[in-house]
C-alpha cells in the first residue's frame, strides 16, 4: 500500500486491547445486520462471518433497500423501501417477512423510490421491544414531478408479535418532513434508548433531524449545511460523533440531535463512502481520475487535508459502501471487462487496521430483470457496528465418539484460516478422546468460534416386551413394547416410529435401533396367518323344535370390511343374501317359504386387520328340515 500524507496513530493497540478482552456471550447488536436483502432477488448472509450468497428472495430494488434480524441474527422483515419504475420495468414496493410472505404491499404509491440511494432504515420502537420503526425517503425524481406527487420522508410501524411471530405493519406511510429525497441514516440518542433520523430538505439542502422516542416520532428540525447542492448518501460514525454528506464533515451530537460543522472534503466521491466500524477512518473513493480507494483519519488534526492511499480501483468501478457484521466494508463495484450482466460485491478487510485488504468480486450475482444493473446495497443504520467484536461463538454441539472409530469433526462456517484448540491447523480434525474441542474459523480480521463437546458413545440397543399368553388369537390385540437404551432412531418393521404398537394377526415383527455409533435389530414371531374363524351350522330347522331355528354363522376374532353370504336351492335359485354377518336366514325370503331340502352357501370377506386385504371364500352344503 502507497502512502500518502500520513496522520498519527493514535489508540490503535488500544483498540485491539479491548475486542480481546470482549467477553465471547456478551450481547452482539452487529447481528442485528446478519442478513441483507437487496439488488434483483439477491442477498448475502453473514452467519458465519464471511458473507455467503442467499437467492430466491422476493426483493427487486434498484438502490434504496433495508432489513432487520432479531439480536441472534435471524431476520425478522426487508424491504425495497418502495416502489417506482426503472428502464422498462414497473417495481411494486413491498415489506416481506423472514418466511418470504409479503408483509405489506406498498404498491407503486407509498413509501419512498425505488431508485432512492438510501430508500430507508429501521430503529427500534423505544417503547416496545417487538416494534420497529422502518422510515422510507423518496427519489429526487419525484421532486417536481408532474407524473407522481412527492412522497419525502414517512415511516411504517412493525409489529412482530402479530401472525404468530411473523409480524404485520400496524401503521402505515405515515408523513414525517417534505421535500426529503436520496438519503437517510439513524443514529443512537446519547440516552440509550431513543433514536435520530437524519435527511436533507431538499429546497433548502438544509440538514433535518427527527427524533424518535417511546412517545413516537417528534417534530422534524432543521441544521445548516455548507453546500447547497446533493447530498445523495448520509453516514454516520458507528459511535454518533461524525456525519458526513459526501462533501462536508460534521459533528454530531447525540444529547439534542445539534451539527456542528468540522471541514470540507474535497477528494470524496458523493457517493461511495463510509466510515470504518471503530469510527476512526472515513473510506471514500477519489473523485479524480484514475479512480482509487482513499481514506480520512479522524484524529488527524487535518482531517480534511490529509489522506491515505488504500488501493487503486484499476477496471473496477465501486458505487455504495457499507459496514458488515463482520467488520469487514463491503461495496457494490461492476468490471465491464467481465461483462455488463454481473454485479461484484467487493470488501475492504481490516478497515481499522494499518493495513487494510482490499477483496474485489468476493461474491457475483448475475443481473435477470429488465431494471438491469443494481448500484445499491443494503442500508443499515451504523450504530449496530458500535464496540464491534470480532469475534463469536457459535452454540456447542455435542457428538459422540463410538468405540473403535475417531470421530471427525468439521465446522459448518467456512474460512480463511482454521486454528483448533488442538493445535491443529486443518479444516476438519480426527479425533479419539472425549472432550471440548474449539475451533477459531478467521477470515480477515473476524473470527466465529465453534466448539464441540464430544462424550463416549455406545452401541444401541432394543429388546421388544409383551403381556405373556396361552393363545395368541386369545391375546390379540397384542401390545408389543420396544425398550431401547442409547438409541436415537427406532423404526418398526411395520413403518411405525412409536414406541409400542398393536398386533392382531401372526407374522414376524421386528425392531430396529440406531445412533451414530451403529444400528440393533431384534424380532418376535407368532403363528403365521389371520385369527379370524367363521363357525358355520350344516343344519336347521325353522319354527319345528326351538333349536336351530335359524341359519346363523359364528365368527371369531374377525373385524369385517368386506362380507357377503349368499345361499341357494338345489336348482341354483338365489334363496337369500346378506352384507351383514349379524343378519340370520329364518328359511323364508322374499314372502316365500322355502321348501326342506339341501342348499348350497356361499361367503367372501375381508378384514380389517389383514395387511394384504385378501379376499377370503367360503362354501358347503346346508340342510333345512320341516
Amino acid at each position: 500500500m502507497t502512502m500518502r500524507r500520513t496522520a498519527p496513530r493514535i489508540g490503535t493497540t488500544l483498540l485491539g486491547l479491548v475486542w480481546i478482552a470482549l467477553p465471547y456471550l456478551m450481547a452482539q447488536p452487529q447481528r442485528r445486520a446478519n442478513i441483507w436483502h437487496f439488488g434483483n432477488r439477491e442477498g448475502l448472509d453473514f452467519s458465519c462471518g464471511r458473507p455467503v450468497n442467499v437467492g430466491s428472495t422476493e426483493i427487486i430494488s434498484v438502490e434504496g433497500a433495508t432489513g432487520i434480524c432479531d439480536e441472534n441474527g435471524k431476520l425478522l422483515f426487508y424491504t425495497n423501501c418502495g416502489g417506482g419504475r426503472r428502464g422498462t420495468e414497473q417495481i411494486s414496493g413491498g415489506i416481506w417477512n423472514s418466511s418470504k410472505m409479503l408483509m405489506y404491499d406498498m404498491g407503486f404509491a407509498e413509501g419512498g423510490g425505488i431508485s432512492a440511494t438510501q430508500g430507508g432504515v429501521i430503529v427500534p420502537d423505544p417503547a416496545s421491544n417487538s416494534r420497529y420503526y422502518l422510515f422510507t425517503v423518496d427519489e429526487l425524481e419525484s421532486i417536481g414531478s408532474p407524473t407522481r406527487p412527492h412522497r419525502g420522508l414517512s415511516y411504517f410501524l412493525v409489529d412482530m408479535q402479530n401472525f404468530g411471530g411473523q409480524g404485520s405493519v400496524v401503521k402505515s406511510n405515515v408523513p414525517v418532513f417534505l421535500p426529503a429525497a436520496e438519503c437517510v441514516t439513524a443514529a443512537r440518542h446519547s440516552n440509550g434508548t431513543d433514536y435520530w433520523i437524519l435527511t436533507v430538505d431538499f429546497e433548502s439542502r438544509d440538514l433535518v433531524t427527527v427524533r424518535v422516542s417511546a412517545s413516537g416520532v417528534q417534530p422534524p428540525v432543521r441544521y445548516q449545511r455548507k453546500v447547497p447542492v446533493g447530498p445523495f448518501v448520509l453516514k454516520m460514525t458507528p459511535d454518533g460523533q461524525f456525519l458526513f454528506d459526501g462533501t462536508d464533515l460534521y459533528r454530531f451530537d447525540a444529547s439534542d440531535g445539534s451539527i456542528e460543522w468540522v471541514c470540507f472534503i474535497d477528494n470524496a466521491d458523493s457517493y461511495t463512502f463510509s466510515f470504518s466500524p471503530a469510527s476512526r477512518y472515513l473510506y471514500a473513493v477519489r473523485k479524480v481520475v484514475p479512480r482509487e480507494l482513499i481514506r480520512y483519519d479522524l484524529q488527524d488534526v487535518a482531517i480534511g487535508d490529509d489522506f491515505e492511499l488504500v488501493h487503486a480501483l484499476g477496471d473496477h468501478q465501486a458505487r455504495y459502501m457499507q459496514i458488515g457484521p463482520d467488520g469487514n466494508i463491503y461495496f457494490n463495484s461492476a468490471n465491464f471487462t467481465l461483462g455488463f450482466d454481473r454485479v461484484f460485491v467487493s470488501a475492504i478487510q481490516c478497515p481499522d487496521n494499518d493495513t487494510p485488504r482490499v477483496v474485489f468480486n468476493l461474491n457475483s450475482f448475475t443481473v435477470t430483470t429488465n431494471a438491469g444493473p443494481f448500484p445499491g446495497l443494503i442500508n443499515l443504520a451504523d450504530f449496530w457496528f458500535d464496540d464491534l467484536q470480532h469475534e463469536i461463538d457459535r452454540d456447542t454441539l455435542e457428538k459422540m465418539i463410538c468405540p473403535d472409530k475417531p470421530l471427525v469433526l468439521q465446522p459448518a462456517c467456512k474460512g480463511a484460516t482454521y486454528l483448533w484448540s488442538n493445535g491443529a491447523t486443518s479444516e476438519r480434525i480426527s479425533v479419539e478422546e472425549p472432550g471440548l474441542y474449539r475451533v477459531s474459523i478467521t477470515s480477515g480480521c473476524f473470527t466465529v468460534v465453534e466448539s464441540f463437546k464430544t462424550v463416549p458413545g455406545v452401541l444401541p440397543a432394543v429388546k421388544i416386551e409383551h403381556d405373556p399368553f396361552d393363545n395368541f388369537c386369545a391375546a390379540t390385540p397384542l401390545t408389543l413394547r420396544a425398550i431401547a437404551t442409547h438409541a436415537d432412531t427406532l423404526v418398526w418393521s411395520t413403518g411405525s416410529t412409536e414406541e409400542s404398537i398393536l398386533v392382531d394377526f401372526g407374522d414376524r415383527y421386528a425392531v430396529t435401533v440406531a445412533n451414530t455409533c451403529g444400528v440393533a435389530e431384534v424380532g418376535v414371531e407368532f403363528p403365521p396367518g389371520l385369527c379370524c374363524s367363521i363357525f358355520v351350522p350344516n343344519i336347521f330347522s325353522p319354527g319345528a323344535y326351538g333349536i336351530n331355528e335359524q341359519f346363523r354363522i359364528a365368527p371369531y376374532q374377525c373385524t369385517f370390511t368386506d362380507f357377503q353370504l349368499r345361499i341357494f336351492s338345489r336348482w341354483g335359485e338365489l334363496a337369500f343374501e346378506s352384507t351383514d354377518p349379524a343378519v340370520a336366514w329364518s328359511g323364508t325370503s322374499g314372502g316365500k317359504k322355502w321348501p326342506a331340502g339341501v342348499y348350497v352357501w356361499a361367503i367372501s370377506y375381508r378384514v380389517g386387520n389383514d395387511p394384504q386385504s385378501r379376499v377370503f371364500r367360503m362354501q358347503g352344503n346346508l340342510t333345512l328340515i320341516r
